[in-house]
């Protein structure tokens, strides 16, 4: 897992062209254009997802992991925290869902509060939990969600 700044993105250009092709896309600001939904930047080698939520409180949700793609998560505005794990240390909870390449797990993870202005990296081998409220206060989230076909 990965936690950074927009100031900063660039730098993982570097991870592949497909990384490259999202980070240009997050930094071009051609995704404000764009409605709440999914986007093909790259037909099914980066995919985004704009979405707008109000968080969760941490028991209502699940632990998640990926096989094919990574995911880079930006906040536009709004504050969540993310858990984050090794998945060594988690349990498959509900089998793979090739169609939408994600698997729900159990365990316990370590958390992260992620601002606006920030992003993450989920590689396939890190465990991740979005979309939760912080102090488990639900509030408005305006997020971004490329996802990386690897």
């Amino acid at each position: 897992m990965i936690i950074d700044t927009i100031d900063n993105a660039d730098k993982y250009s570097r991870l592949s062209s497909r990384f490259a092709a999202g980070i240009q896309h997050l930094q071009s600001n051609a995704w404000r254009e764009l409605p709440v939904g999914v986007h093909q930047i790259d037909g099914d080698d980066v995919v985004l997802q704009v979405q707008a939520y109000d968080s969760f409180p941490r028991a209502e949700l699940k632990w998640e992991a990926h096989h094919n793609y990574c995911d880079i998560q930006y906040m536009i505005d709004g504050i969540e925290q993310m858990g984050y794990g090794k998945l060594a240390d988690f349990e498959t909870n509900i089998p793979y869902d090739d169609e939408n390449d994600v698997y729900f797990l159990k365990g316990e993870g370590q958390y992260a509060t992620v601002p606006a202005g920030s992003f993450t990296i989920f590689m396939p081998q890190d465990v991740h939990m979005p979309r939760v409220a912080v102090d488990d206060q639900p509030s408005p989230v305006n997020k971004l969600v490329y996802k990386i076909k690897i």
